[in-house]
């Protein structure tokens, strides 16, 4: 399904899509409203290497996308990403589950991301990562997960840098297993991040926790667990002092 230079779009029932080798769901260049208003559904088998939802990568978008309904996204030896958003807007109003074993599941590089607190909301990695963040605003009404999990990424299982906006929250578990580089990495974010119960396993090459640059959000953890033969996670200098003066935790 390929939207490029769309005007106001709207698909009002369920939508299923899946065995793609470029892009199951791709919106390119849209400079009006998309809207998916059921269930969506995507899913990718060994051998279909394309990305599931594929938002202004290619061709920036300027317009909202949004997703009313239940999004699953689902993939059995395909390499392919869950969703990347490269610019514009995208909102996933009634739940977003992600779950790969051996690609990564959300990355955002650009534009504008909500995830509300509805449906079912989670990321399940298995060689990659769960989710990585990079330049991206969250929306008002924030980003919310149930539940992360990745284990065996070649990076950080979940990377969040320079995010600003609403709030990165995670209510449930994450669990981060033999990740290359640190577990999880958080570097100069201006929106708060909170996670649940947290459990890291690092690697003999990456930290547990790495938490680096200005961030001027609050960090939180219910709890943290690391697991780590070498450390137990890395606080740069400068976030112990951004601690001290209350913006961080």
């Amino acid at each position: 399904m390929n939207t490029v230079d769309a005007g106001t779009v709207g698909i009002t029932g369920p939508a299923l899509v899946q065995n793609a080798q470029t892009a199951n769901i791709s919106v390119q260049g849209s400079d009006g409203g998309v809207a998916f208003g059921g269930a969506v559904t995507t899913q990718n088998n060994s051998g279909f290497n394309g990305d599931h939802i594929l938002l202004g990568t290619a061709a920036a978008n300027t317009g909202t996308v949004t997703f009313a309904g239940q999004v699953t996204t689902t993939s059995t030896g395909s390499t392919g990403r869950g969703v990347t958003l490269g610019s514009g807007a995208a909102s996933f109003n009634g739940g977003l589950a992600i779950t790969t074993t051996s690609g990564t599941g959300l990355v955002g590089t650009g534009g504008t991301l909500g995830i509300a607190n509805a449906g079912a909301t989670s990321v399940a990695a298995s060689a990659g990562q769960a989710v990585s963040l990079a330049g991206v605003t969250i929306a008002t009404g924030g980003i919310t997960f149930d539940s992360l999990s990745s284990s065996a990424s070649g990076a950080s299982g979940v990377a969040l840098t320079g995010v600003t906006g609403d709030a990165f929250t995670v209510t449930g578990t994450t669990t981060v297993t033999n990740a290359t580089s640190a577990g999880i990495a958080l570097s100069g974010n201006a929106a708060n991040v909170a996670f649940g119960a947290t459990t890291v396993t690092a690697s003999t090459t990456g930290n547990g926790v790495d938490i680096s640059g200005v961030n001027t959000g609050t960090i939180s953890f219910t709890d943290l667990d690391i697991a780590d033969r070498r450390q137990h996670g890395r606080l740069r200098p400068e976030w112990r002092h951004a601690r001290r003066c209350g913006h961080g935790e």
